[in-house]
């Protein structure tokens, strides 16, 4: 019997991991519950709270207790760099520090049907915000017009400021049945709402340090996208325990449904004093402008069809 549990898990540890780290970390931008948040959300097979309702339904059959649980962060600090985002060794980057509520989360059975529990759960799956403030003021060796690289040694001013958001909430029932002492099924409906919205402002200057060669060159840019949805989709479970030594779950999230979207972009190029050097002799000016606006969208922001599959083993 112990050979085979062990072949087991060694079975489950090189076919699982990878759809498991996909899945549940990718998309996913913190844990959920005290006790998942320590075992970095590798609970799908293990996880015998509330917060089954969220990470494996199938498993909230084995919760013997009915309860509520609120788990929750004072607050979130991290960093968050983008490489050469104004040129070589001219990184962006952003700090984040904000409050994050995780999880209200609760569970009842009925004396009439002890095989049966149903779950339910408030969940903030995703929440992101961060501000990249960048400005550049230095001499550059070559300079890109239109694509074409060319050496000129130049004044390169740059500004950059980007703000980008993300938020997901998930509101989620479930109901789970035990039809063995050792085997448990669930399913949990969803109803989510995400909101993701996109400021970009830049600004450049080139400024040359050499005389007879191309113009000074100016170039600004915003653009702003803000989108929100309702979606909804089910999450599948099915939890396993042969023994006390072994507990093996595994989930099946279907693809998102859009139920209501909506949203708005817009955006401005602005070009002007872009002039070009023809035999020693600067012609022509251009001046370029641009602007849209547009209001009332449809949008439709997809997840995939996703498993994962995880084991708890103690030694």
């Amino acid at each position: 019997m112990r050979l085979q549990l062990v072949a087991v898990t060694l079975l489950l540890v090189v076919c699982g991991t990878r759809m498991v780290w996909a899945q549940e970390l990718n998309y996913n931008t913190f844990q959920v519950g005290s006790r998942s948040v320590l075992m970095g959300g590798a609970v799908v097979g293990g996880v015998r709270d509330t917060s089954a309702t969220f990470y494996n339904p199938g498993a909230l059959a084995f919760v013997e207790n009915p309860s509520i649980s609120v788990s929750a962060n004072a607050f979130r600090f991290g960093k968050v760099t983008i490489d050469a985002a104004l040129g070589p060794g001219e990184d962006a980057t952003a700090t984040l520090f904000d409050p994050i509520p995780l999880l209200v989360s609760g569970m009842l059975r009925l004396q009439a049907a002890p095989q049966w529990a149903f779950g339910y759960a408030l969940v903030t799956r995703q929440q992101y915000s961060a501000t990249f403030t960048n400005a550049v003021d230095t001499p550059r060796d070559t300079i890109n017009v239109g694509g074409v690289v060319q050496p000129l040694l130049t004044q390169f001013i740059a500004q950059s400021n980007i703000t980008s958001r993300a938020n997901e909430f998930w509101a989620m029932g479930a109901v789970a049945w035990r039809p063995h002492e050792t085997l448990a099924l669930g399913i949990a409906p969803i109803i989510a709402w995400r909101r993701q919205t996109l400021i970009e402002r830049f600004a450049l200057q080139t400024i040359p340090l050499v005389a007879g060669d191309i113009a000074p060159i100016g170039n600004n840019q915003f653009r702003d996208v803000d989108f929100s949805q309702f979606s909804f989709l089910t999450r599948f479970g099915v939890a396993w325990e042969p023994s006390a030594m072994l507990k093996v779950g595994a989930t099946l999230t279907t693809p998102n449904l859009k139920i209501a979207s909506g949203g708005s972009s817009q955006a401005q190029v602005t070009a002007n004093n872009i002039p070009i050097l023809n035999n020693g002799t600067i012609e022509g000016r251009l001046s370029v402008f641009g602007a849209d606006f547009q209001d009332g969208l449809s949008s439709h922001y997809r997840t995939p069809l996703s498993i994962a599959v995880g084991a708890e083993v103690k030694p």
